[in-house]
């Protein structure tokens, strides 16, 4: 099954900027809906007052950030098919062009060694394993005052480069509003309510509708202003993502299953694993269409040296640290005849791995320190 793991950072209390009121409830709200509605399988918390985490300090000042960075994300702790979830409710400020999240002791006069650039902290979250970073950031509190602009535009350029989704409450000349009325911010808000029972927003479209109409709607009723919250998905299948399997509909289970149809047929094996990964993990009982597509990608990888030479082969799983990775890295070849003398027939038989979730069963490998593949059991 596929994992969801979350990081919801939020910050009422700044040493060198104005507090906000709000910030950390939002933190906790998301903190509490990730682990006891929707189920995730770990959901870390930096706040004002947050407990310790195995002994040390979640203060959400730079250096308990920074350490816990470079601690946490030292080694892949998830697969690629899996879901990693950052979430920030706070100041951010724009310095030269670079976009940087402020920590509660963040001095806008020494932004470079104070402040955490959002270069820096998307680099270290991909280092988690997962291919779905969804970047979720509510920090237009603090707009330039030569410029008049918040964080944003550079953000979203690195989501797109690097494949992460990108969600923000507003665009980056405009300013994030918090509401007396709810106790919270207006963004966070439409955010559970999007993804709660209400919207059931199962897809990244799906939740890019409910926000791009619910947050101007309450900002209306309650400010009277602008806020536009917006959503960057790259590339855009990403877009059709299940987010929380339980509201999925049949019609995103297909639209799914098509996207992840077409990567077959552009060859693109790697991108179609992971589509049909996702499918597995929305749907609740075995489905045929993603165990004949997994023997279909295992045969297309198994075909490619008999009709080609330098082919860069991947493997759908491979044992590594106790648990299968997908996809294996590319191994060349470049030699297909002795290739094809190392590789044995990929058998009928699938292995089950769990309750749900069904495998093919491969017996053969390849000549490369880290391109052997077992046919053991998870």
């Amino acid at each position: 099954m596929v994992k969801n793991w979350a990081l919801a950072i939020g910050i009422n209390h700044y040493e060198f900027l104005q507090p906000l009121k709000y910030a950390e409830r939002d933190a906790q709200l998301i903190q509490q809906f990730f682990r006891h509605e929707a189920g995730f399988e770990r959901v870390l918390l930096f706040s004002d007052r947050s407990p310790d985490l195995a002994g040390t300090s979640t203060r959400p000042n730079r250096a308990n950030l920074w350490q816990f960075l470079q601690q946490f994300f030292e080694r892949p702790l998830l697969k690629p098919e899996d879901n990693f979830w950052f979430f920030f409710s706070g100041h951010g400020m724009v310095h030269n062009g670079h976009d940087y999240l402020m920590p509660c002791d963040a001095n806008p006069e020494d932004i470079e060694n104070t402040a955490i650039s959002v270069r820096d902290l998307i680099e270290r979250l991909h280092r988690c394993g997962s291919d779905n970073i969804i970047l979720i950031f509510d920090a237009c509190r603090y707009q330039n005052k030569k410029t008049g602009e918040g964080i944003g535009r550079q953000t979203q350029q690195i989501a797109c480069k690097t494949g992460a989704i990108g969600i923000f409450a507003c665009g980056p000349d405009e300013h994030s509003h918090e509401i007396d009325t709810l106790q919270k911010g207006v963004f966070t808000h439409a955010l559970l309510e999007g993804l709660g029972n209400q919207g059931q927003c199962a897809t990244i479209e799906r939740l890019n509708q409910y926000l791009s109409f619910r947050v101007p709607q309450l900002v209306s009723q309650y400010k009277n202003t602008r806020q536009t919250p917006h959503i960057v998905a790259e590339p855009k299948t990403k877009l059709r993502l299940i987010l929380l399997p339980k509201h999925a509909t049949l019609d995103d289970i297909a639209t799914l299953k098509i996207s992840a149809f077409q990567a077959e047929d552009d060859r693109d094996l790697a991108a179609a694993e992971q589509l049909w990964m996702q499918v597995h993990a929305a749907v609740s009982i075995p489905d045929m269409d993603f165990i004949e597509a997994i023997q279909r990608i295992a045969q297309l990888r198994a075909e490619f040296p008999q009709s080609c030479t330098n082919l860069a082969l991947q493997s759908a799983s491979v044992r590594r640290n106790g648990g299968f990775c997908w996809p294996l890295p590319t191994t060349e070849v470049t030699n297909s005849n002795l290739c094809l003398e190392e590789i044995s027939k990929i058998p009928e038989n699938f292995l089950k791995v769990s309750d749900t979730t069904i495998l093919p069963h491969y017996t053969y490998k390849i000549k490369d320190n880290y391109a052997n593949l077992y046919s053991e059991q998870e």
